[in-house]
């Protein structure tokens, strides 16, 4: 019987045949063992995503035309930014400033940068 071996985050990292472990199943190798089940992994938020992606989780969540409407009143350098970056990165400070002026918090950034890598 094949048997989990757990990093410390729960995430199995390698399965064994034998020993002391968890019974599991050679497909939950980056799994997460809650304490009873294996489920999904949590996806880590992308570092970035590209515009398209970006602009399509904003319209997702409901926060394009808010965004939009508070870039149409910035200076040109954030209109230039918003308009013609190649990607959107969760570190940049002008997207982390924008989402403070907006009263977004790090976890609803962040949950968008998950949403948005999916799309």
């Amino acid at each position: 019987m094949p048997y989990a071996q757990l990093d410390n985050d729960g995430r199995v990292k390698a399965v064994v045949s034998g020993g002391p472990g968890i019974p599991c199943e050679w497909s939950d190798i980056g799994r997460v063992w809650t304490g009873s089940v294996f489920e999904d992994a949590v996806p880590d938020v992308p570092a970035s995503v590209t515009p398209r992606q970006f602009r399509q989780g904003l319209t997702a969540i409901g926060l394009r035309a808010t965004v939009e409407a508070a870039i149409a009143s910035a200076d040109q350098d954030i209109k230039d930014w918003y308009e013609y970056s190649n990607a959107f990165e969760r570190a940049n400070p002008v997207l982390n400033a924008m989402a403070v002026t907006l009263g977004k918090s790090a976890a609803e950034v962040d949950a968008l940068f998950k949403l948005a890598v999916t799309l």
